[in-house]
């Protein structure tokens, strides 16, 4: 029994931590992250697609997030070139950013 507590314990201390710390993303982490998800997803739709047993439905997800990746691209790119730059990307960019990302994972069969 005890030793099932444990990690319910270690669980429990971990939220408690982050809901008490107040975390901010710096724009390189937040630039650092947004491009390993890219690349994951990226190198992922395109082992899918080297596949030769595809059915019709897997074929038409590869598609769509094509797709999704030629539109998020370019705004990966430039988000890192504003930040290696310097500066700081707008609030827009970076949303456009995660919608596109979260519409790519939502294509990704759980």
């Amino acid at each position: 029994m005890r030793r099932n507590m444990v990690p319910v314990f270690l669980l429990l201390v971990f939220v408690a931590a982050c809901a008490t710390t107040n975390i901010t993303m710096t724009p390189k982490t937040r630039a650092l992250m947004i491009l390993s998800t890219y690349n994951t997803i990226t190198a992922q739709t395109a082992a899918m697609s080297q596949r030769t047993y595809l059915t019709e439905a897997q074929k038409q997800t590869i598609r769509k997030k094509k797709a999704i990746i030629l539109k998020l691209d370019p705004l990966v790119k430039s988000y890192g070139m504003i930040v290696a730059n310097g500066g700081t990307p707008s609030l827009e960019n970076e949303q456009e950013i995660y919608n596109l990302i979260d519409d790519l994972v939502a294509l990704t069969p759980q």
